[in-house]
């Protein structure tokens, strides 16, 4: 039979027990709410960005890109490129992608990729050019050099801000047309959707394309590629594709005079 003292003994072991698994709890609590603290701190108070620098563009300055960007005050670790982008392309719309860089305690680099004028789209008496990804950069009025002008339904056309189709399919022909074309080393005068059952484009200067509707249009162009090649050199007219199908692989050359 266990005297008195060992039980005493085996209690108070116990509670000692309790008592290091209780502080032990409560130094895990302290620490996670001190972590906590310390993170919210740091996103909120903490690292606020008081450097600016830019570089990379070679169209716009330093100083228009920080003064655009506005990031002093702003969170080191929170900035987001992306919301960046969409501030920066608002005033400075040939901004095309932007890369942080950052430097404890306080700095951040800008890194500017610019974008290049790529296809021109005439609205009213208007043209505006849009880079790759869609966006519009600038209005001019005639159509600038080195780029393609497109003849379609715009829904939406405003500087700095992704340009809108009224039909995506026209789009989408759009896009098509200028990467099979381009794939085939065809120097690209413009594309024209507007009627997608009377698609035209006008290649090398001198050849109007009548294509038809968008139905096989990466063969037409294929079958485009291999009639120009035949085709005298000195020769300017327009190409009609119009009834060409996989069955029925044939296109007509109507000789002109370069207009």
């Amino acid at each position: 039979m266990q005297n008195n003292d060992d039980v005493a003994k085996r209690r108070a072991k116990r509670r000692k027990k309790a008592r290091r698994k209780h502080l032990i709890i409560g130094f895990v609590v302290f620490l996670i709410f001190s972590l906590l603290i310390g993170l919210v701190l740091s996103v909120t108070v903490l690292f606020p960005i008081k450097q600016v620098s830019a570089k990379g563009s070679k169209i716009y300055s330093q100083e228009e890109i920080i003064t655009s960007a506005k990031l002093e005050g702003e969170n080191l670790f929170t900035v987001s490129e992306d919301d960046l982008l969409k501030k920066l392309q608002k005033e400075l719309p040939f901004v095309d992608a932007v890369k942080i860089d950052r430097s404890l305690p306080d700095s951040v680099l800008i890194n500017v990729t610019d974008a290049k004028e790529d296809l021109c789209y005439k609205i009213e008496k208007k043209y505006f050019t849009t880079s790759e990804k869609n966006y519009v950069l600038k209005e001019y009025s005639k159509v600038p050099k080195n780029t393609v002008e497109v003849i379609t339904n715009i829904k939406k056309c405003k500087v700095g801000e992704p340009i809108e189709f009224e039909n995506e399919n026209q789009k989408s022909c759009t896009e098509k047309l200028r990467k099979e074309l381009s794939d085939k080393n065809l120097l690209i005068n413009y594309i024209d959707t507007k009627d997608m059952n009377a698609i035209k484009v006008g290649v090398e200067n001198k050849f109007k394309v009548l294509l038809g509707t968008d139905s096989y249009l990466e063969q037409k162009c294929s079958h485009l590629k291999g009639m120009i090649d035949s085709i005298d050199k000195k020769q300017w007219g327009t190409i009609n594709l119009t009834m060409w199908t996989p069955s029925k692989s044939e296109g007509t050359f109507i000789k002109g005079s370069k207009k």
